[in-house]
């Protein structure tokens, strides 16, 4: 479909997200890509990055979120010195989802990266209550990892206008890849390979 078709199937309330499911024309469902857009509030379009993701070889900014197992903190400063995935997700997005659950698949499939790797999903609901819930639906899905809140603010300050929108920072908190175009596995070990021959 063209987007001209689509703009005038979007239904909602002033202010409420909705949310576009785009598959480009030859790939696969895993492909998929979702764009969120805040109806009828054209300044409320910012309330999302401007999808320019931060250059590989920039530090990434810190950020402040909230543990969802728990009434703790986080803070991004606290895995330096790891590997750290960020994936950011939403209650309301299929795909990212499917994306935190393969998070997870990954810490079981790799026990060798234990203590070398952290993965971070950012929640980025407009309230907590929302990512909250979404975190107690997935059960025992997502133990082994660790899952924030920080609210739409992040995605500004990760420039992400889309989702799937993923990072793997350096043991220095250096973006060394983003929405991975190869095996997160792979860009997970080369940078484990990097540490290893900086030390």
């Amino acid at each position: 479909m063209s987007i001209n078709q689509v703009v005038p199937m979007i239904r909602g309330t002033n202010g409420t997200v909705v949310t576009l499911t785009i598959i480009p024309a030859g790939k696969a469902e895993a492909d998929a890509v979702v764009v969120p857009l805040r109806r009828a509030v054209m300044k409320e379009l910012n309330f999302f990055g401007d999808g320019h993701l931060i250059p590989l070889g920039t530090k990434a900014p810190g950020f402040d979120a909230v543990l969802l197992s728990g009434s703790g903190k986080y803070q991004l400063k606290s895995d330096r010195g790891r590997i750290v995935v960020l994936e950011f997700w939403a209650s309301w997005c299929g795909p990212c989802l499917k994306g935190v659950d393969h998070l997870q698949d990954l810490r079981e499939q790799h026990p060798e990266w234990k203590d070398h790797v952290q993965f971070v999903a950012v929640g980025i609901d407009d309230e907590r209550e929302a990512a909250l819930r979404c975190f107690k639906q997935r059960g025992e899905r997502w133990t082994n990892i660790r899952v924030v809140w920080a609210g739409p603010r992040a995605l500004k300050l990760f420039h992400v206008a889309h989702f799937p929108g993923s990072y793997v920072l350096d043991e220095r908190g250096t973006v060394v890849a983003t929405d991975f175009q190869t095996d997160l596995s792979t860009v997970i070990n080369k940078a484990l390979s990097g540490a290893s021959s900086a030390k």
